[in-house]
C-alpha cells in the first residue's frame, strides 16, 4: 500500500512503504512496522486528487456524503419553489377570471346604454350572443372559467339584480375556497356581502340592478 505527503515546498515528495509492498518482511510481533522512508525529487505537478491504493474507500465515503448533500439541497429548493409555482398558477387563474367578469360587465353596460334594458336571462351554458358586438375578444360565455366552472348570465325577468354566475358542475370544479379567493381578489373578502357572493354551488358577481 502506498500513500504520499505533499512536499511541494522543497520540490520533493516524501514516500513511505510498508511490508505489504516491499521485499522486506514483517518485523516484530503482531504485524508490520515502518521499515523505510525516502525522499525523491519530483518534476511537474502533484495532483492531490489522485487516488492511490489505500485511499479508495475514503474517497468512496466522501462521494456518498456529497451525493446525500446534493439530494438534501435539491429537496430544500423544491420545497421552496413548488409552493410558489402553485401560488403563481392560482393567481393567474384568478386574474383571468376577473378579466372575464369585467369584460362581461362592460359588455352588459354597453348593451344597456344602447337599448335601455338588460339582456334577457338565458339558460345555463347558453352563450349570450346579443353581447358579441361588445366584446373586444372572445365571448367569455363560450369557455370555461379559469378557476373552474361555467359562466351563466342571469338577468330579467328571472333575476334581480342582474348577475354573472360561475356555476360548479361537480365539487372538484369550483370549490368554496376558490370563491373566497376570488372575493378577496376583486371585492371585500366576504361572500355574504359586496358584489361577489356565494349561494349553493355557484359564485355570482352582481353587475346591475
Amino acid at each position: 500500500m502506498w500513500s504520499y505527503r505533499n512536499g511541494m515546498a522543497t520540490g520533493f515528495v516524501t514516500v513511505w512503504g510498508d511490508c505489504a509492498s516491499c521485499e522486506i518482511g514483517p518485523i516484530g510481533w503482531g504485524g508490520c512496522v515502518l521499515i523505510f522512508q525516502r525522499t525523491v525529487p519530483i518534476s511537474g505537478t502533484i495532483y492531490p486528487g489522485y487516488i492511490y491504493p489505500g485511499e479508495s474507500h475514503m474517497r468512496q465515503a466522501f462521494t456518498l456524503i456529497e451525493v446525500i448533500i446534493v439530494i438534501v439541497v435539491i429537496g430544500i429548493l423544491a420545497a421552496a419553489v413548488i409552493p410558489k409555482a402553485i401560488n403563481a398558477q392560482q393567481e393567474t387563474a384568478l386574474a383571468a377570471t376577473v378579466a372575464d367578469l369585467k369584460a362581461i360587465e362592460n359588455a352588459v353596460s354597453l348593451y344597456y346604454s344602447e337599448y335601455g334594458a338588460y339582456p334577457r336571462d338565458v339558460n345555463r351554458r347558453e352563450v349570450v350572443d346579443v353581447l358579441d358586438p361588445y366584446f373586444k375578444s372572445e365571448n367569455p360565455f363560450s369557455k370555461t372559467a379559469p378557476i373552474g366552472g361555467i359562466y351563466d348570465y342571469e338577468g330579467p325577468p328571472n333575476w334581480s339584480p342582474v348577475q354573472i354566475s360561475i356555476r360548479s358542475e361537480n365539487s372538484s370544479n369550483h370549490s368554496e375556497d376558490k370563491a373566497i379567493e376570488l372575493d378577496a381578489y376583486m371585492d371585500n373578502g366576504d361572500l355574504s356581502s359586496g358584489t361577489v357572493r356565494r349561494s349553493g354551488n355557484r359564485t355570482y358577481y352582481i353587475i346591475g340592478k
